[in-house]
């Protein structure tokens, strides 16, 4: 005799007819998909730009204007999710093809190569999983088939080694020209926007800090107002800390890069010539020296951040003595708060000098390939 284990639990759903419930309800279930969709998209669109919980809450009101928008025109034309047939799964799959875009090009992947593998794998979900969707429309189906193969060959050519480096200085030079040029870029955002945001939330919270201690300094100083400048500055040591985060994320990746370069050419020199070989040492040497300098970098940028975390930590102490209204711990606690915050200032000056040697030692590096590659063109057209 069979048994089944979920028929007391499951009973209550036996006579439920979905198909049903959304015919009935559609519009709250499209407005719930809508503004999932929504929301995620400007998540992924804003959340870069716009970090932190204000960036969150213009990402979820965007998401929710939008899909509230989309849910009443619906609704104006008498039209439903259901009655879109490939037309929805085709929106789905355009909509889940950005998002992936986006994570691959966030996860470190180019944007160009990124939008190849997005494409290729909403191509065969496409295939497997609405094989009627292309059916319906041929024309559409054959683009779709030249555009796939057309990216499929591109992403193979971008994954596969062109050539070996023989006996040439000069091609060993230009192996990573491209990702060099790259990592000047990266290095240069992380001057011209990461520290001097970060820099410039400092200052934001070293000014609101002194506002503090002149106002703890009166004879009867409005503890409420100390209370909210203190959340707000908490919010900005938060903001500071995750950038200083992201900065040393990048570093690091700079540094595993170089690390494997230098690792490439010293395995590559074994294989070239005595001309060749000292063509490169300077490649090498400046290769050291980049690793040096990001370390360094990296030692500072956790130095950075381990005391943004105790000015943070700070700052929350300065919030409990105004909550508790004691005037003379408050003002002790702002005092040290500032003494922190003044030195953290300097700390972010040193950070980005060590940035700018670094960034000037890349185009060195790239500059002496260019005048080895050169010299190489040179020895062949004689």
């Amino acid at each position: 005799m069979s048994y089944d284990p979920f028929a007391d639990a499951l009973a209550p759903f036996a006579g439920w007819n979905l198909a049903a419930t959304y015919d009935r309800y559609y519009a709250l279930f499209d407005l719930i998909i809508y503004c999932t969709i929504f929301i995620a998209l400007c998540q992924a669109v804003f959340g870069t730009r716009f970090r932190g919980r204000p960036g969150k809450a213009l990402a979820t009101a965007l998401g929710i204007m939008l899909g509230t928008g989309l849910a009443i025109s619906e609704a104006q034309f008498g039209w439903n999710l259901r009655m879109a047939g490939g037309l929805a799964a085709i929106i789905m799959l355009i909509l889940f093809g950005l998002l992936l875009f986006h994570l691959l090009h966030q996860l470190g992947m180019k944007w160009d190569t990124a939008a190849l593998v997005a494409y290729i794998i909403i191509y065969l979900l496409t295939a497997g999983i609405y094989p009627k969707v292309l059916r319906d429309a041929p024309a559409l189906v054959l683009i779709a088939a030249i555009a796939f193969l057309v990216c499929t060959w591109k992403l193979i050519m971008r994954l596969w080694p062109h050539g070996k480096p023989g006996n040439d200085a000069g091609f060993v030079a230009m192996l990573d020209r491209k990702r060099e040029k790259s990592e000047v870029k990266q290095i240069a955002k992380t001057q011209g926007r990461e520290l001097p945001e970060a820099q410039k939330e400092d200052r934001r919270i070293e000014k609101t800090l002194k506002g503090l201690k002149t106002e703890l300094e009166h004879s009867n100083p409005d503890f409420k107002e100390v209370a909210q400048a203190t959340a707000a500055i908490a919010h900005k040591t938060d903001d500071v800390i995750r950038t200083l985060d992201k900065v040393r994320i990048m570093d690091r990746r700079l540094r595993n890069f170089d690390w494997h370069e230098l690792q490439q050419l010293r395995e590559y020199c074994k294989e070239l010539g005595e001309d060749d070989r000292k063509k490169l040492q300077q490649q090498i040497l400046l290769e050291r020296k980049k690793i040096l300098e990001e370390h360094a970098i990296e030692q500072m940028l956790k130095t950075a951040e381990t005391r943004h975390r105790e000015l943070r930590r700070q700052i929350d102490t300065v919030a409990t003595h105004a909550q508790a209204q004691s005037q003379p711990q408050t003002l002790s606690a702002v005092v040290t708060a500032l003494r922190m915050e003044q030195q953290l200032n300097g700390e972010l000056k040193q950070i980005k000098k060590a940035e700018r040697k670094l960034k000037s030692l890349t185009r060195l590096k790239l500059k002496d390939e260019k005048k080895v590659a050169k010299q190489q063109e040179i020895k062949f057209h004689r």
